[in-house]
């Protein structure tokens, strides 16, 4: 089974219910990436950090091709320690599924909303 319909079949079967703080801005891509993650091996490692990261109040930010994480609500301090301690490590990894969630999230319109 390819990692799109995988993807596909854990969004239905989750409801888009994989964003721990729902009703904002970003969470169509916070669904996106988690879901990702749940969904294929390679993104498992990076599941918990980015989890955490959302449930301390980290956002997503559109670029034009991808997706930067800053801290939102989260305190300066704390956010610098997440940072470095869990982000920058997997950093290759981590911008790869940013950049997949950007090209895969719904857009406004897409019957997926």
């Amino acid at each position: 089974m390819s990692y799109l319909i995988q993807y596909e079949r854990n969004m239905k079967s989750q409801n888009g219910n994989h964003d721990p703080c729902p009703n904002k801005k970003d969470t169509v891509y916070w669904e996106t990436i988690l879901c990702l993650c749940g969904t294929m091996q390679i993104y498992k490692e990076i599941y918990h950090t980015l989890h955490q990261l959302r449930q301390r109040g980290g956002e997503l930010v559109p670029t034009k091709e991808s997706l930067r994480i800053v801290r939102g609500a989260m305190p300066e301090a704390e956010w610098e320690e997440q940072r470095i301690k869990y982000l920058e490590p997997r950093r290759d990894l981590i911008a790869e599924v940013l950049q997949t969630a950007r090209e895969m999230a719904p857009k406004k319109g897409d019957a997926r909303l």
